[in-house]
């Protein structure tokens, strides 16, 4: 129920316009006009969602019009405005006499106000309600749904609803005075009640549902044979193969105005079908890779509209409802003629190349926040394919470690049992996810976890190839070649390598290897004298391992230094990187920042821990140099980015409402932490109250005339209550005592 609330309340905020399309008769004589309508708030969460779902209406053609019910917790500068024909629902109190944020009650209560204000409300027959997080696959006609008056039609889990108009108006003050009582029994929840109150209020007036299983599925499930849902609603996580898409992970993901940013592209048919042969299953894969096809295109749409925004490229892989049915009954599409194959080699000719982005970390709480950054900069950044952590720990800290939620994570104890495990972790790790991970992939990203991502990092882009690797120099210093049982000097290559899988596959064994005998070199040496073993940085002896093991192999190994910047250091004039690393300590003006100082910090566990706020985006913007301002934006850009991952960690986490950790004031991205401020706000309150109103505060050389001039009544007042000379003459001379008599005055 819910759900249908929510649907019914996202309906009324829809209201507005027409999109795409006229306000249109339905086609047949009688049947009346459609109008749909769709609930959503001012935030980047709903407004890539609205994206995505005004461009399926456009595409299947829906008839009537579309309208959004926008409602905004406070009034601000809003930039989504012209996203869909929008009906305003104004913040109303809830049930419990306050502003406490409760979807169902706003669903129901913007529905009321559509119904009430809306001129669209009084020139409309038929009433289409949905959620803002559906994508259509084919028009939704009220009466071909068997649809009558007095007998609404709902999908199984009320989140669409195809209602007359007439029924609704008997229906949304019911579901309203419902959700009132629900509320005030339970004032805790913020989410919606999932109980049939909208079943009760239909029959309550007689209103009989017919519930139809067959319009609405959630991607990721399987469909009836032979059904063909018209709506999509990716509520719920869902995947295709190591691919996987969750709404959650684009909380606050401003992709609908980011140029040139999409979602991961997921798998194309061609792979589906070689992955699932069963017709039923195929098809449920074939509705995965759909609904975020149709949200990329959306997204893209959105970008073209834009005029700062260069042209995009399209998905090569969106396909048609027609297409996917033919694919998901077609039983033999190896052969030569079916249209699988067809479409198998058509799409080889085109298909981007599987990209897989790895780090390996360990499991302390050093390691955990830094992942929850590159994760969130990964979603972010538009790199395509998937990322996995493999995570390197003993198999005693594997069963004591609960961050295995943090990121998708592949977890190995390989390598731990080395004397000096840090180092050998790498190599080993990445050797094991290889060997025993089921890896889909053509080509690996390797990345640190120390790093955030701008932009997304290729093998197109950088022209990686299958014997033919590049990655960027390390930026760790120092040269150990003469602890390498090679010819020439090492290269200090590898802190973000792309390379082909079959070359990773080749390289690893000897990279572990290469790895191996560096490290034990430089045990070796240690023991005949002490000092050697500290002059060492062992992230520099892991990568000349990488290094002497390309080497080896005779692989073309490429660098590339305008991959990524050591954050601190002044950029290239002209590049555009597309990862920030933080390895070491940087600063801005008198704030700055070392990742080291942090290592027992456990700012993921404990709710709403962030780092300190750089300075503001204002204060950067000082009459300087082009390279100084970029080194700086630079540095504020990574520590904004590992705070709104933070951020978002501990909302999907919970974490108590009661505490706001942060406000941001304006659009220079100054932050506020109450929790720090209030001691402080309360003190010079303390302080203020002392110096206003003191206990005793004779008011010197006042007279009457002082009193005569008071600028208010209330003024005047005050000082004549608090004046204890006032029952003197006022023209009488003031005595001063002396110490002593004053002393035995108070006494």
């Amino acid at each position: 129920m819910a759900a249908f609330l929510v649907t019914v309340v996202a309906s009324v905020i829809m209201l507005g316009g027409i999109v795409g399309g006229q306000d249109m008769e339905t086609g047949q004589e009688g049947k009346g006009k459609i109008h749909m309508l769709f609930w959503a708030e001012c935030t980047n969460y709903y407004d890539w969602q609205t994206v995505g779902l005004v461009h399926s209406f456009k595409k299947v053609q829906q008839p009537g019009s579309i309208t959004r019910l926008l409602s905004c917790a406070v009034e601000e500068e809003y930039k989504g405005m012209n996203l869909a024909p929008t009906h305003h629902v104004p913040s109303i109190n809830s049930p419990t006499g306050t502003h406490d944020w409760y979807l169902a009650w706003s669903w129901a209560a913007g529905i009321m106000h559509w119904l009430n204000q809306s001129k669209d409300a009084t020139n409309v027959d038929w009433v289409v309600i949905v959620e803002a997080n559906m994508i259509l696959r084919g028009p939704i006609v009220p009466w071909q749904l068997g649809a009558h008056k007095g007998r609404p039609v709902v999908s199984n889990n009320h989140g669409l609803i195809v209602i007359h108009i007439e029924d609704l108006r008997v229906l949304a003050p019911i579901w309203l005075s419902k959700i009132e009582g629900k509320r005030k029994l339970d004032a805790t929840s913020i989410e919606a009640n999932s109980d049939n109150r909208y079943s009760l209020g239909g029959s309550q007036v007689e209103i009989q549902l017919e519930i139809n299983d067959n319009l609405l599925i959630h991607p990721g499930l399987v469909p009836r044979e032979g059904v063909e849902p018209l709506v999509l609603h990716y509520a719920l996580p869902f995947n295709v193969g190591s691919w996987s898409f969750s709404k959650s992970n684009h909380f606050e993901d401003d992709i609908a105005y980011n140029c040139g940013r999409l979602f991961p592209q997921p798998p194309s048919p061609a792979e589906v079908m070689s992955i699932e042969t069963e017709p039923n299953k195929r098809h449920a894969l074939l509705l995965s890779i759909e609904c975020v096809n149709i949200l990329n295109e959306g997204i893209i749409q959105k970008h073209e509209e834009m005029e700062a925004c260069p042209k995009p490229i399209r998905s090569k892989y969106a396909i048609s409802r027609r297409r996917i049915s033919e694919l998901s009954s077609e039983p033999n599409f190896q052969t030569e003629k079916g249209v699988g194959r067809e479409l198998l080699l058509e799409v080889k000719t085109v298909i981007n190349p599987k990209i897989h982005t790895i780090f390996v970390a360990d499991c302390s709480p050093f390691l955990d926040w830094q992942t929850l950054g590159l994760a969130y900069s990964f979603n972010q950044s538009g790199q395509p394919g998937y990322i996995t952590r493999i995570l390197s720990c003993t198999e005693e800290d594997l069963n004591s470690y609960i961050g295995l939620d943090l990121v998708s994570t592949y977890p190995t104890s390989r390598g731990t049992s080395h004397w000096h495990s840090s180092a050998i972790r790498k190599p080993a790790a990445i050797l094991d996810w290889l060997q025993n991970g089921n890896v889909d992939a053509d080509f690996i990203v390797i990345l640190d976890p120390d790093m955030i991502l701008r932009g997304p990092i290729t093998p197109g882009m950088f022209k990686a190839e299958l014997g033919r690797p590049v990655s960027t120099p390390s930026q760790y210093a120092g040269n150990h070649s003469s602890y390498i049982n090679v010819d020439g000097a090492c290269e200090r290559m590898g802190s973000v390598i792309i390379i082909h899988k079959k070359d990773l596959e080749r390289i690893a064994p000897e990279w572990l290897h290469k790895t191996e005998e560096i490290l034990d070199n430089v045990h070796y040496n240690s023991l005949s004298n002490p000092t050697t073993i500290d002059q060492y940085d062992f992230g520099s002896l892991i990568n000349c391992g990488y290094s002497s093991a390309a080497t080896e192999l005779g692989l073309e190994h490429v660098i590339n230094n305008r991959l990524v910047t050591d954050v601190g250091k002044l950029p290239e004039a002209g590049v555009s990187y597309r990862a920030l690393y933080y390895g070491r300590k940087f600063s801005i003006g008198d704030w700055n920042f070392d990742k080291t100082e942090w290592r027992d910090a456990n700012l993921v566990n404990e709710c709403w821990e962030q780092f300190p706020e750089p300075p503001s985006r204002s204060a950067l913007n000082q009459p300087t140099e082009t390279k100084f301002l970029r080194r700086d934006q630079y540095s504020r850009e990574i520590m904004t980015t590992l705070n709104k991952a933070l951020h978002l960690h501990h909302v999907r986490r919970k974490c108590s409402t009661n505490y706001v950790p942060e406000v941001t004031i304006g659009t220079n991205g100054t932050s506020i932490s109450y929790l720090l401020y209030a001691p402080i706000l309360i003190f010079f309150i303390i302080i203020l109250a002392i110096k206003v109103f003191p206990k005793r505060s004779p008011i010197p050389d006042k007279t009457f005339v002082d009193l005569e001039k008071a600028d208010t009544p209330a003024d005047a007042t005050y000082w004549r209550k608090k004046s204890p000379r006032e029952t003197l003459p006022l023209d009488s001379p003031r005595k001063v005592l002396s110490p002593e008599k004053s002393r035995r005055a108070r006494v």
